[in-house]
C-alpha cells in the first residue's frame, strides 16, 4: 500500500526469525534482504493460528512508492477505532513529529529510524543518534496520559522524556537488557519499585485525574461496579510477549501492499 492508500499487490511469503507477531524489525529486515524493498508494517491482516507464537501471518505494509508485486484480490476494511499508526501515512507523521522534537533540542540522527514493534497497544521505533539512542513510542488514546505522567515523574526511576504530544512520546534509551527472562529477584525488585511509585501517589488522586488517567475506582466506573459481585470468570488470553530469546523460532511472512 502506498501513502495515499492505493493497494499495490502482494509479495510471496518470507521466513522470519521470530514467531512473535508484533515484532516488526525482523519482518522489515527480511523483506529488505529478500526483495530490496523498504516497508513499514501497519497492521496484522490475517493469521492461520488463533494466537502467537509462529504460524503463517499476513501484514498490511506501506511502501513509499509502487513496487513490483503480485496481484492481490483481497479487500481492506476500515474501523473507527483503528489507530493512526496502523493507517497509511500514520507512521510517517509520527516520525516527522519526532524529528521536529530532535531538531528543537539540537539533536542529530546518525541513521534512519528503525521500526521495532507495531500492534494494537503501541508503535515503537528506535532512532540512532550521536552518542545515544532515542525511542519513539506511540500509544492509543486510552494510554495517552503516559506522556504527561512521565513528565510529572521526572527525576524518579522512569524513562527520561524528551517530548510528548497526545499519544506520542520521545524517550531517551535506558541502557541494559530487555529482561524478558527476568529471574525472581529481578522481578521482585521491579515490582517493589512500581509499588513504591504507586504508594507515593496514593493520596494524590486529583493530580492523577488532572493528568488524564482513567478512574477505575468502583463508584466512578459503573462497569467495574457491575463486575464486582462476580466471583469467577473464564478468560482466554494469547501471549504476545517473548518468554525468552532461547525460544525464538522461525515464522513466515506474507505482506500486502
Amino acid at each position: 500500500m502506498t501513502p495515499d492508500g492505493a493497494v499495490v499487490g502482494s509479495l510471496p511469503a518470507v521466513p522470519i526469525a521470530t514467531p512473535w507477531w508484533p515484532e516488526a524489525e525482523p519482518v522489515v529486515t527480511a523483506i529488505r534482504e529478500r526483495y530490496g524493498v523498504d516497508v513499514t508494517i501497519l497492521r496484522l491482516l490475517d493469521a492461520e493460528l488463533d494466537c502467537p507464537p509462529g504460524g503463517r501471518v499476513t501484514y498490511l505494509a506501506e511502501v513509499a512508492r509502487p513496487v513490483t508485486a503480485e496481484p492481490w484480490a483481497g479487500t481492506l476494511d476500515d474501523h473507527p477505532h483503528r489507530q493512526s499508526f496502523a493507517r497509511p501515512g500514520g507512521p510517517a507523521a509520527d516520525l516527522a513529529w519526532a524529528e521536529s522534537v530532535l531538531v528543537t533540542r539540537g539533536l542529530r540522527r546518525t541513521g534512519p529510524p528503525v521500526q521495532v514493534r507495531s500492534w494494537n497497544l503501541s508503535s515503537l521505533w528506535r532512532i540512532p543518534m550521536v552518542r545515544q539512542t532515542v525511542w519513539l513510542k506511540v500509544v492509543p488514546p486510552f494510554f495517552a496520559h503516559e506522556g504527561k505522567l512521565l513528565a510529572r515523574l521526572a527525576g524518579e526511576r522512569v524513562p527520561t522524556l524528551l517530548g510528548h504530544d497526545g499519544g506520542r512520546m520521545l524517550l531517551a534509551e535506558i541502557a541494559g537488557d530487555d529482561l524478558y527472562d527476568a529471574e525472581p529477584p529481578q522481578l521482585l525488585q521491579m515490582v517493589t519499585l512500581l509499588v513504591g511509585l504507586q504508594r507515593s501517589w496514593s493520596g494524590r488522586m486529583d493530580e492523577l485525574l488532572a493528568l488524564g488517567l482513567p478512574d477505575w475506582r468502583a463508584p466512578a466506573n459503573p462497569l467495574r461496579s457491575n463486575l464486582l459481585p462476580t466471583t469467577s470468570r473464564s478468560v482466554t488470553t494469547c501471549s504476545t510477549t517473548p518468554p525468552g530469546r532461547s525460544k525464538i523460532r522461525t515464522g513466515s511472512f506474507e505482506g500486502e501492499w
